[in-house]
């Protein structure tokens, strides 16, 4: 009656009847799992079959698919309007749905479940960032997420205003620079792994840092990823992974990467991952990045250098090198210029060297 079709992140599902025009009809899903495109393809047929719903004449869309949407309550409870808000999210990716839940229920569990919606104020709102938590940066993120929760509830016409609007939380310090590593430090990491007890992450390393990527995309990345002639490298959607910006991001691969991932992908087996553990199994993100940990301590660089430091540093390096903030924008994977420009920092000894050192004023007499 119907069939499965997966484009890039999502799956869809196409209806087919001779006698409609056009005769397919397809139905945008919006689930990256193949187990829940499967359940939602067998609850649409479901409900076609017996006349509930119409594809060709309804938009179907979750989380309702095509059943009448619960009315909204005309004085909700914090709670109510919040369980509302997070079932809007439902397109979100599942690490952004969970934190959603995740820091409006603190909210909701200090501000109170059966409180009026309209009667949740900026000082409320300031009372309870206070208290959620001490670190600037975590407060920082509670509230962006506080503030796009009312603001649905402003459009729905929950509230008439946004109460974040007032409620001024000064965006925490750009602490990139104290966290990205530099070649010098790459070279350090490299030559320990090399001599560790996990030789692999040598290239995970390299990898992780030329290419600018994230752990998850690392340990995910898939030898149908790279072109033909080890030029490029497509970062695309998987079973259970789908890229941070939702879109497939393609980097050139350097000289120097393409001559180590060469033979380690011809060495690769059957699975089609790139990289392997010591057991041959595909990388897991928690322990690589222990593995990680382990070997910054090894080797004496901060404590504060996570494995997200290899990409702070693969951007950095390419716009030291010269690259344009489009091309670097382009590289990172990054939908604004706005967020590839916090990757304009430099550490204190390179600002006096290129002060002192390269000073444009030469006369010593000033």
């Amino acid at each position: 009656m119907a069939t499965l079709h997966k484009n890039g992140r999502y799956y869809s599902l196409q209806f087919f009847d001779s006698g409609r025009t056009p005769v397919r009809k397809r139905v945008a899903l919006r689930v990256e799992g193949k187990r829940e495109a499967r359940h939602l393809q067998s609850l649409l047929e479901s409900r076609y079959a017996q006349g509930i719903i119409d594809p060709w004449r309804q938009a179907l869309r979750a989380p309702y698919w095509g059943l009448e949407e619960p009315r909204i309550m005309e004085e909700p409870t914090l709670g109510e309007a919040v369980e509302l808000f997070l079932k809007s999210r439902q397109g979100c990716r599942r690490a952004t749905r969970d934190h959603y839940r995740w820091v409006l229920t603190l909210f909701v569990e200090e501000v109170g479940d059966d409180r009026k919606i309209a009667g949740v104020d900026e000082t409320t709102i300031s009372d309870w960032l206070a208290i959620a938590t001490a670190n600037p940066s975590t407060r920082f993120t509670y509230f962006t997420r506080v503030k796009i929760a009312f603001n649905y509830f402003r459009d729905k016409g929950l509230v008439t205003s946004n109460p974040c609007t007032n409620v001024s939380i000064p965006r925490p310090p750009d602490r990139i620079g104290e966290k990205c590593i530099t070649p010098s430090d790459l070279d350090l990491l490299v030559r320990t792994a090399e001599s560790s007890s996990v030789p692999y992450m040598s290239l995970v390393i390299v990898t992780a840092f030329d290419l600018a990527l994230r752990l998850t995309e690392v340990c995910e990345m898939r030898i149908r990823w790279l072109s033909n002639d080890f030029e490029w490298v497509t970062i695309q959607a998987e079973e259970g992974f789908a890229p941070k910006s939702g879109r497939p991001v393609t980097k050139p691969i350097s000289r120097r990467l393409r001559s180590l991932l060469e033979p380690q992908v011809r060495r690769s087996d059957s699975t089609g991952r790139v990289f392997l553990n010591n057991m041959g199994n595909a990388l897991n993100p928690k322990h690589t990045s222990k593995q990680f940990k382990r070997l910054v301590r090894l080797t004496g660089l901060p404590e504060s250098i996570t494995f997200h430091g290899l990409r702070h540093g693969g951007i950095t390096d390419a716009l030291k090198r010269g690259a344009s903030l489009e091309a670097v924008r382009m590289f990172a994977g990054h939908r604004s210029l706005e967020t590839t420009s916090r990757y304009l920092h430099l550490r204190p000894n390179d600002y006096a060297k290129q002060i002192v050192d390269n000073s444009i004023v030469k006369d010593t007499s000033i």
